[in-house]
């Protein structure tokens, strides 16, 4: 069965029209250029071993229409320096809002509006520490469990409004039991089907929601 970015992706394809899927990604440091670049490749390398997984029994050709049409939009200003996932937050969304992302082509719904990755030297120094330990031979790519920091553009659930203190205090409380899941580590193997469990579901989020220093996946 395909999954739903991948239906998407083949109807399209077989239409002629142009697609891609993926998310912006901001990069917030600018300390090391090398660790940098290591780090997007892998993450490219590794979105696209986890279509060849998903697929490769499925359609050789389909696992290379979905793989080419993968993308990370990478939003890499200096102003950007320092900021903090609220701070990028603040201008992603009126960004989306404006039209910013409408010359890129995106799958309708493919997520690129919901969430975003956010890059700042915490995150290189995961990575680099999960890189330099591997003695020799190619990544593992599901093992390794590289993390993406995915930050929820529109927060479905807010904490309590003053008049609510109160009731919020009861156990089960949406409000309650969702605070704090404004972001999350996700395994870049598996975000093919991150997405395709968060498309169009702005309730998946806090459903499968894993708190770091958890990492997402499938298990």
């Amino acid at each position: 069965m395909l999954s739903s970015i991948a239906h998407v992706v083949s109807v399209r394809s077989q239409l002629g029209l142009d697609h891609q899927w993926g998310l912006y990604v901001y990069r917030t440091t600018f300390e090391d250029e090398e660790i940098w670049e290591r780090y997007v490749k892998y993450v490219h390398n590794a979105v696209n071993a986890g279509v060849l997984g998903y697929y490769w029994r499925v359609d050789p050709a389909l696992v290379v229409r979905v793989q080419s049409s993968f993308q990370l939009i990478i939003k890499e200003d200096e102003s950007l320096e320092g900021l903090t996932y609220h701070q990028v937050r603040e201008t992603f969304g009126p960004w989306i809002a404006s039209g910013g992302a409408e010359e890129d082509q995106w799958l309708g719904s493919g997520m690129y509006d919901w969430y975003f990755l956010y890059v700042d030297q915490v995150i290189l120094e995961k990575f680099r520490q999960i890189d330099d330990a591997r003695q020799e031979g190619p990544p593992d790519y599901i093992a390794e469990q590289v993390p993406l920091i995915v930050v929820e553009a529109y927060p479905l659930r807010w904490g309590p409004e003053p008049d609510d203190e109160v009731d919020s205090k009861f156990e089960g409380d949406p409000a309650e039991e969702d605070a704090g899941k404004d972001w999350q580590y996700v395994s870049a193997y598996h975000l093919l089907e991150f997405i395709d469990m968060h498309r169009g579901d702005g309730d998946a989020w806090y459903t499968f929601f894993k708190h770091p220093p958890e990492v997402w996946d499938t298990s």
